[in-house]
Protein backbone atom coordinates (compact mmCIF):
# COMPACT_ATOMS: atom_id res chain seq x y z
CA UNK A 1 0.00 0.00 0.00
CA UNK A 2 1.34 3.44 -0.92
CA UNK A 3 1.89 5.83 1.94
CA UNK A 4 0.35 9.29 1.90
CA UNK A 5 2.86 12.01 1.22
CA UNK A 6 3.41 14.45 4.02
CA UNK A 7 2.99 18.12 3.11
CA UNK A 8 6.17 20.13 2.77
CA UNK A 9 7.36 21.53 6.09
CA UNK A 10 8.98 24.95 6.03
CA UNK A 11 10.16 27.22 8.80
CA UNK A 12 6.77 28.95 8.62
CA UNK A 13 4.56 25.86 8.72
CA UNK A 14 2.91 23.32 6.41
CA UNK A 15 2.27 23.83 2.69
CA UNK A 16 -1.39 23.41 1.70
CA UNK A 17 -2.81 23.12 -1.79
CA UNK A 18 -6.13 24.86 -2.37
CA UNK A 19 -8.07 24.09 -5.56
CA UNK A 20 -11.46 25.42 -6.55
CA UNK A 21 -14.06 24.58 -9.12
CA UNK A 22 -14.14 26.86 -11.05
CA UNK A 23 -10.48 27.90 -10.92
CA UNK A 24 -9.10 31.44 -10.54
CA UNK A 25 -11.06 32.26 -7.40
CA UNK A 26 -9.55 34.58 -4.77
CA UNK A 27 -8.25 32.72 -1.70
CA UNK A 28 -8.04 34.48 1.65
CA UNK A 29 -6.56 33.14 4.88
CA UNK A 30 -7.46 35.04 8.05
CA UNK A 31 -8.97 37.75 5.81
CA UNK A 32 -5.72 38.29 3.86
CA UNK A 33 -5.51 37.63 0.12
CA UNK A 34 -2.96 34.85 -0.52
CA UNK A 35 -3.49 34.22 -4.24
CA UNK A 36 -5.84 32.92 -6.90
CA UNK A 37 -6.70 29.24 -7.06
CA UNK A 38 -5.12 26.88 -7.58
CA UNK A 39 -2.85 28.13 -4.81
CA UNK A 40 -0.25 26.73 -2.46
CA UNK A 41 -0.16 28.45 0.90
CA UNK A 42 1.98 27.92 3.97
CA UNK A 43 0.13 27.89 7.29
CA UNK A 44 0.92 26.85 10.82
CA UNK A 45 -0.69 23.66 12.14
CA UNK A 46 -3.59 25.33 13.95
CA UNK A 47 -7.07 26.76 13.34
CA UNK A 48 -7.50 29.02 10.29
CA UNK A 49 -10.35 30.82 8.54
CA UNK A 50 -10.33 30.16 4.80
CA UNK A 51 -12.44 32.23 2.40
CA UNK A 52 -12.87 31.79 -1.34
CA UNK A 53 -14.55 34.38 -3.56
CA UNK A 54 -15.29 34.59 -7.29
CA UNK A 55 -17.61 36.94 -9.13
CA UNK A 56 -20.89 35.20 -10.01
CA UNK A 57 -20.50 32.57 -7.26
CA UNK A 58 -21.54 32.33 -3.61
CA UNK A 59 -18.65 33.08 -1.26
CA UNK A 60 -17.27 30.08 0.65
CA UNK A 61 -15.99 30.50 4.22
CA UNK A 62 -14.94 27.85 6.73
CA UNK A 63 -12.86 27.64 9.85
CA UNK A 64 -10.62 24.61 9.58
CA UNK A 65 -8.04 23.00 11.82
CA UNK A 66 -4.87 22.28 9.88
CA UNK A 67 -2.99 19.13 10.81
CA UNK A 68 0.01 17.41 9.26
CA UNK A 69 -1.74 14.93 6.99
CA UNK A 70 -4.44 16.90 5.16
CA UNK A 71 -2.43 18.60 2.44
CA UNK A 72 -5.14 19.55 -0.06
CA UNK A 73 -8.46 21.37 0.07
CA UNK A 74 -10.83 21.17 -2.91
CA UNK A 75 -13.73 23.61 -2.91
CA UNK A 76 -16.71 23.54 -5.28
CA UNK A 77 -18.26 27.01 -5.55
CA UNK A 78 -21.98 27.34 -6.19
CA UNK A 79 -23.24 29.82 -8.79
CA UNK A 80 -25.24 32.69 -7.35
CA UNK A 81 -28.94 31.96 -7.53
CA UNK A 82 -31.01 34.21 -9.78
CA UNK A 83 -32.75 37.09 -8.06
CA UNK A 84 -36.26 36.14 -6.96
CA UNK A 85 -39.00 37.57 -9.19
CA UNK A 86 -36.96 37.82 -12.37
Amino acid sequence: MARAQRPALTSAGLARGIRTQPANAEVLIEGRFVGDSPATVVVSPSQHTVEVEKAGYAAWRRTIYVQGWHAHLKIHLRPNSPTAGQ
